[in-house]
């Protein structure tokens, strides 16, 4: 009985936990740092504040106000326009934060596009072997062609000269 119960209450914990837990591609960070202008801002909760003192994360990595980082580790780093950093210390590109209303734009941009087929390589060199016999055949009908046209021309040379007595005074 005592099992049962211990892991009863488990399953109630574990389910609690996991409800409290953000989705990892739905939730944006409520609060962040990011640069702009060489200056350091605070996004709290929507709200903007410009940082003018240093800041030290929960992973003890200090921030100060023009961007630069002093890692826990001993590591410099440099917080760049278009990155933000999250409270826990994680440096992220801001064109990859989750925005709702420009995730429902990418769904509907993203349905308008066909995808992409990729010919394998069989495909591809009978493709490239058909291109070949293709250009070949274009060259034979150019050659015949001028063919014909010298032929034509010779027959409209002799035809010039109605008889044959003419040729063998005139040549032609």
């Amino acid at each position: 009985m005592k099992k049962l119960t211990l892991f009863a209450t488990f399953i109630v914990l574990s389910l609690s936990v996991l409800a409290n837990e953000p989705a990892a591609k739905k939730a944006s960070p409520h609060v962040y740092l990011t640069v702009k202008k060489g200056k350091l801002f605070e996004f709290d909760h929507g709200k903007t504040k410009l940082v003018k003192k240093d800041i030290t994360l929960v992973n003890m990595t200090t921030i100060h106000p023009n961007g630069a980082i002093d890692a826990s580790s001993g590591q410099s780093l440099q917080l760049k326009e278009g990155q933000y950093m999250t409270m826990d210390g994680k440096i992220r590109n801001l064109n990859e934060m989750y925005h709702p209303a420009k995730a429902k734009a990418k769904k509907k941009v993203i349905a308008k596009k066909k995808p992409a087929v990729k010919k394998c390589e069989c495909e591809q060199k009978k493709a490239a072997e058909q291109k070949k016999v293709d250009e070949q055949k274009k060259a034979d009908e150019q050659k015949k062609v001028t063919a014909d046209q010298k032929a034509a021309a010779q027959k409209s040379d002799d035809t010039k000269c109605p008889t044959a007595k003419a040729t063998a005074q005139k040549k032609c």
